[in-house]
């Protein structure tokens, strides 16, 4: 399966060109664009390196033994949040790579939960998993102080507006309250400082033009 990638200029219509990655038509899975270009994950364990100009793989590196289920761009790298590809590996990882070369950074940070999406900024690197959040120092690439309980089952996780925000999954039924929330995360202090309703089931979660945009099924 092509990465297939959008280029939109000014006042113009969007040209679609198709970039296939050299080494197969394995999927790509997850995708990032930021400062200095953008990156897809394929899922037979390869990062791809994209020219944002000509919409080309320029670089294709091995990421194994991870398997990477989020990247996101910013605290100082690339980063991939994911699991352990090996056979009875039961734990998640976290990798840096270099945005320019797409080099992966050793050792891997090893996690004390199973990723679901990952976000980048504040000082820090986020990553979700299951009902917690973990904040991970970008320099020493450790898990920097206890990890802050969400409540809910986290479905997608960015940084932006002053805040780290994170969209939950429904709670039990019959609880009351309101069935999925917005959770809004003090950076400095790791916790969560506000909560808002918002229709299920969060799927995805953008800081963008006019506010914090997500994705919902109702």
């Amino acid at each position: 399966m092509p990465l297939a990638l959008a280029l939109v200029a000014a006042l113009t219509a969007p040209a679609y060109v198709a970039a296939k990655p050299a080494g197969g038509a394995a999927p790509v899975v997850s995708l990032e664009a930021g400062r200095g270009g953008v990156w897809g994950w394929a899922a037979d364990y390869r990062l791809l390196v994209l020219n944002p100009a000509t919409a080309r793989i320029v670089r294709e590196v091995d990421t194994r033994p991870a398997l990477v289920l989020g990247l996101a761009r910013g605290a100082g790298g690339l980063w991939g949040a994911g699991i352990c590809g090996r056979p009875r590996c039961r734990y998640g990882v976290l990798v840096r790579f270099d945005p320019a070369t797409g080099r992966r950074s050793r050792p891997l940070t090893r996690l004390r939960l199973m990723p679901r999406a990952v976000a980048a900024g504040h000082g820090a690197v986020w990553v979700l998993g299951g009902r917690r959040v973990l904040r991970v120092d970008p320099s020493t690439r450790r898990v920097a102080g206890p990890a802050i309980p969400i409540g809910r089952g986290g479905r997608a996780i960015a940084v932006g507006a002053g805040a780290v925000w994170v969209a939950t999954g429904p709670g039990r039924r019959g609880r009351g309250g309101p069935a999925c929330r917005l959770l809004g995360i003090d950076p400095r202090r790791a916790l969560v400082v506000r909560r808002q309703p918002v229709p299920c089931t969060p799927a995805a979660l953008a800081v963008g033009p006019g506010g914090l945009w997500t994705t919902a099924s109702t």
